[in-house]
Parts: structure tokens; C-alpha cells; sequence
């Protein structure tokens, strides 16, 4: 038809006006696309990564050391395990928190290197060795042993490196966490121990009631209370939000900017709109032609954009 020859070439005749709009939803499209893969795709990892590694549901310090670990794991079908900690100053204003290495709840993953397999032997995270030009190899004091980095890694209850709750901002040139084995943590004097607990079961009240019989619960703080847990969660949510309103904003600009070039075009072929409805064009012919401009700036825009 001659009107669909028409649209092929006032667009091509008036590139710039019509590149814009192109472009724009092109973007969103992009945009849309991209963020509402990577969202979810980010939260499917971080939440395999807990199940791998058994993250906790909860941890928390006792009065007195549990001494019927094997027997609450078998009663409540959960996993416990204690762990011991310590903030070891390795600069005037670098901490390094050292952390005992689990083998039920929390479990490590390596991300570089190799894991914890003789006596002397340190992972810590790969953030804080970069900021302070740390490799695989170096030597790492901590009080009056030498420890030798032989990794990188990365554990569930830390995936937002923050030294304190009230911390918002991840410092890694001031501070990170290292892990060493249980046996070597042993000989440390310095540090405390606590607990920590992953349910299987709807249970944890009965649980919290049975430690308490004839202990002290001094501290327990739920998984989904720790901002260094539960941080990487609100940020997937929020690049999800960010996924949706930014491409739905570039399309509504996109949509006004059509609708502007569709008025000059209806006013400058305003006689021509009349001659053709004189000559016997429908109007559903006309009004099909006019829209015609949106589709194929929609069509071409929209399918680039998501491929």
C-alpha cells in the first residue's frame, strides 16, 4: 500500500526525530531485561549458597558450655555447632576478626587458593587481602604465631563484611574476617565461644526452652536480625525494584515523545489527511496508518533490545 511506503520513508527522511524514541525503548527494554534476569539470578545464588553451606538460623552465647550437643541435635533434629571468635587488631586501625572453622553450620566455600589443611595454615577474605596487598603466600601474625594465607573464601554469615550491627558501610581496607582451624584456634587464649543452630524443624522455641532449664541464654540474635546476613537480601530487592521503575520511567518519557512527533506529523499533513479521507480512505485506514509510526519504533526497539 502506498501509506505503508509513506512510513518507511518519513521515518528514514527524518532520522534524528525518530532515533531518539528508537533508542529510548531500546534502553528500556535493555534495561528491563537485564535486571529482571540478574535480580532473581543473584538471589537464586545467594540462597543455594545458604542451603550448601548450612547457614544458621540463629545464633547465640551460653552462660555455660553445652555439654549435650549430640543428644539436642538428635531430640530437636537440628544441627549445632560452637565456634570460637576474636577481633585481633592487625594494624593501629586494621581488625582482622579470626573465626574457628566449622564442619556443620556455616560451612566455608573456597573462592581462591586451597582450604585449611595443616597447622599454620589461614584463609581470609579476598576483599580485605586486596585492599592490603595480601596473596596467597603472605605471612599473617596473630599474637605469637605466624600464619601462612593459603586462601580466599567465603561463609554465609558473612556475606556483608561488617565489623558491628550498627555498621552500614562494608570498610574491607579496615576490616575482615580470617578463618584457621579449631585445633590451631586452640592455642589461643584470647576470644570467645558461641553457638550456632540450624533447624530443620518449626522447633525453636522448644529448643530455646530446653537450653534454658539449666543454662543462661546471654545473647541470641536470629539470622534474619544480623545486617551481615540479611544486607545482600535488601540490595537483590532493591536492584529488582530498580529493574521495574527505571525501564516503566524511560517508556513513559518514550511514550510522550512519540505522541509529540505524532502531532507535528498530523499538523503537517494535516491537508493531506484531508485529501486522502476526500479521495475514499477510511478512516480506520488513516487512523491505522498514523499508528503505524509507534508500532514500528515499538516493534524494532522492542525486539533489539530484548535479544
Amino acid at each position: 500500500m502506498v501509506l505503508n511506503k509513506k512510513v518507511k520513508r518519513t521515518i528514514l527522511e527524518n532520522k534524528s526525530r525518530y532515533l531518539g524514541s528508537f533508542l529510548l525503548i531500546l534502553l528500556s527494554c535493555m534495561l528491563y531485561t537485564g535486571f529482571n534476569i540478574s535480580g532473581p539470578s543473584v538471589k537464586h545464588t545467594v540462597d543455594e549458597f545458604r542451603k550448601d553451606n548450612k547457614m544458621e538460623d540463629a545464633s547465640f552465647i551460653m552462660q555455660k558450655p553445652i555439654d549435650n550437643v549430640t543428644e539436642l541435635e538428635r531430640e530437636y533434629n537440628i544441627l549445632l555447632e560452637s565456634r570460637k571468635t576474636l577481633d585481633y587488631k592487625y594494624d593501629d586501625d586494621k581488625t582482622i576478626r579470626i573465626l574457628g572453622a566449622t564442619e556443620k553450620v556455616n560451612k566455608y566455600s573456597i573462592t581462591n587458593g586451597n582450604a585449611l589443611k595443616n597447622s599454620g595454615d589461614l584463609l581470609i577474605d579476598r576483599e580485605f587481602a586486596k585492599a592490603n596487598k595480601l596473596e596467597c603466600g603472605s605471612k599473617i601474625k596473630i599474637y605469637q604465631g605466624e600464619y601462612v594465607i593459603t586462601g580466599f573464601f567465603s561463609t554465609p554469615d558473612y556475606t556483608y563484611i561488617l565489623k558491628t550491627e550498627n555498621d552500614m558501610v562494608v570498610n574491607h581496607n579496615a576490616f575482615g574476617v580470617a578463618l584457621i582451624s579449631k585445633e590451631d584456634f586452640s592455642n589461643i587464649p584470647e576470644g570467645y565461644s558461641y553457638y550456632m543452630v540450624k533447624f530443620n524443624e518449626e522447633n525453636a522455641a522448644q529448643f530455646k526452652e530446653e537450653i534454658s532449664k539449666n543454662n543462661i541464654i546471654v545473647k541470641w540474635q536470629n539470622a534474619d536480625e544480623i545486617t551481615r546476613i540479611t544486607t545482600i537480601d535488601g540490595d537483590a530487592d532493591s536492584f529488582v525494584q530498580v529493574g521495574s521503575l527505571v525501564p516503566f520511567i524511560i517508556l513513559i518519557i518514550t511514550c510522550v515523545m512519540v505522541s509529540v512527533f505524532i502531532w507535528r506529523l498530523l499538523r503537517d499533513e494535516f491537508v493531506q489527511l484531508g485529501t486522502l479521507y476526500a479521495l475514499g480512505y477510511k478512516k480506520s485506514v488513516l487512523l491505522r496508518y498514523y499508528l503505524s509510526y509507534p508500532f514500528v519504533l515499538a516493534i524494532c526497539g522492542g525486539i533489539l533490545g530484548t535479544i
